[in-house]
């Protein structure tokens, strides 16, 4: 569940024949926002834009991480084969998630990436769960080291150079 400084609220709710969906509810009307195509969908945040994220079933196969915008849910996770889920999503609809146990990050122009890609391959770290993410494009994100221990960071993006 999540609120917006417009006063929408994304959650999900009981229908009569005992599926779930994810709604976005205002102090005037509720709507549900369907799903992927199979029984279920849970809403985890919304921007202030009105877009919203969180999991859905595409039919018959693992839940996927999804963004609603311009009243059409569209799936973010085009490999089929693995199970993600959308936590976050800041202003500019940059979205933050998990995809099994890879954290990533999701935008127009670039898709869905594995933040572990993102980062320095020798700093011994495995980014697990995008908890978060600003309008800086700051995410926060649970990892392990490389002696299995659990850490909590803040990943800022790198400026980019102009040309």
């Amino acid at each position: 569940m999540d609120i917006n400084d417009r006063v929408q609220t994304i959650g999900h709710a009981s229908l009569a024949d005992g599926r779930v969906h994810a709604i976005l509810a205002t102090t005037k009307s509720m709507a549900d926002l369907g799903t992927l195509g199979d029984r279920d969908s849970f809403g985890a945040a919304i921007n202030d834009g009105g877009q919203v994220v969180g999991v859905s079933s595409p039919e018959g196969l693992y839940n996927h991480a999804f963004l609603y915008a311009d009243d059409v849910m569209q799936d973010l996770d085009l490999l089929r084969a693995l199970a993600s889920q959308a936590f976050a999503v800041n202003d500019a609809g940059v979205v933050v998630g998990q995809r099994e146990s890879h954290a990533f990050v999701w935008d127009k122009v670039n898709g869905m990436r594995d933040l572990n890609a993102l980062i320095d391959p020798t700093a011994g770290l495995s980014l697990q769960i995008a908890r978060g993410i600003n309008e800086w494009g700051q995410i926060v994100v649970q990892g392990k080291r490389a002696d299995g221990s659990t850490v909590a960071l803040m990943l800022t993006p790198a400026p980019v150079a102009a040309h």
